[in-house]
């Protein structure tokens, strides 16, 4: 309690007990002795009372005031505490804004600029890298044709069986030969993999279990479960130099990019099967693409690119032979 409280308090009290004595005094105007001494004696343990409430009331209030008084001590340190008026507090506010203004920018060292520098200049190298990979001029050429072949139904049909693979290390390109989930890729693809993740069309990524990996022809085979899946299937008709061919892969980031080309013919290499040499745009990713026929059906299988005097950068695809070879001899379960 306040002071000023008190102070209206203590006034209040006196204009009541003169209030009372003002209307004891007429009626002790009025009566015998008697009642007179008894209205004096009521008076007196009146004002009596009222005093000693006033004095426990002021004991309360210094106990109370001693109280948040300590507690102030142990929350605030007296040397840093100083009580602000309002005017003083905005006057306060006003210099210190107006030093926030003089001050000046921390100047950085000449080491420190040139380190900041150099992790700008590396930072900017890396998106750049990373930007001419993947937005490169052919790789747009080749976005713009698969764009404007798939409105083909029969290239959509097979953009739908080609799957993605990653290993985790590296990623490249599946396709499915079977209805419950045979895919077909390469065997530096999976490299040694048990198990990589397959992406499939329309369906959740999954697990496939890589069953075999045939390093002298560089075939692997995986197996996913599912059931009523699109699928290829492999050509028995054989391969003419010139003939027109379509191949769906992931290559330079992308997925299920229709691609054309032409078989230039076979051609030697350290493989222990036959392979085509193919004029066609193949990139990094396109490894276990499908080379698909005019008639819809898989005729080889992409895995490498070369350079070649006569006709510059070819790619290679494997002989799809060598494919029928194994599902031959493949029985589920073995």
């Amino acid at each position: 309690m306040t002071a000023d409280e008190q102070n209206n308090n203590q006034s209040d009290i006196h204009k009541q007990v003169e209030k009372v004595a003002s209307k004891d005094k007429k009626m002790t105007q009025t009566s015998d002795p008697d009642a007179a001494a008894v209205i004096e004696r009521k008076q007196r343990e009146r004002a009596e009372r009222e005093q000693a409430r006033q004095k426990q009331q002021e004991q309360d209030d210094q106990q109370e005031q001693a109280y948040l008084h300590a507690v102030k001590q142990e929350m605030i340190d007296d040397d840093l505490f100083e009580p602000l008026t309002h005017d003083e507090m905005i006057d306060l506010m006003k210099r210190e804004r107006q030093k926030g203004t003089k001050n000046k920018p921390v100047k950085l060292s000449k080491d420190m600029k040139m380190i900041g520098i150099i992790l700008a200049l590396v930072v900017l190298i890396q998106g750049l890298a990373l930007v001419f990979q993947t937005f490169n001029i052919p790789a747009i050429e080749f976005v713009k044709t698969s764009i404007a072949l798939s409105f083909d139904e029969d290239i959509a049909q097979i953009k739908d069986t080609v799957v993605v693979i990653d290993t985790g290390d590296g990623r490249g390109t599946g396709f499915l030969i079977s209805t419950d989930g045979l895919i077909v890729t390469n065997a530096h693809v999976v490299d040694g993999e048990d198990t990589v993740t397959v992406g499939i069309k329309d369906r959740d990524v999954t697990t496939g279990e890589v069953i075999e990996q045939l390093p002298a022809v560089d075939l692997a085979f995986i197996q996913v479960a599912a059931t009523d899946l699109p699928y290829l299937e492999l050509s028995t008709e054989s391969v003419e130099a010139g003939e027109s061919i379509t191949f769906v892969g992931n290559p330079l980031r992308f997925n299920r990019i229709a691609n054309e080309g032409k078989v230039i013919g076979e051609t030697n290499t350290t493989l222990e099967t036959r392979v085509f040499a193919l004029d066609a745009p193949i990139y990094k990713g396109n490894s276990g693409s499908p080379v698909v026929n005019d008639s819809g059906d898989v005729i080889a299988v992409v895995y490498a690119t070369r350079e070649t005097e006569d006709d510059g950068r070819v790619g290679l695809a494997i002989d799809v032979q060598a494919v029928q070879e194994w599902v031959d001899d493949y029985a589920p379960g073995d």
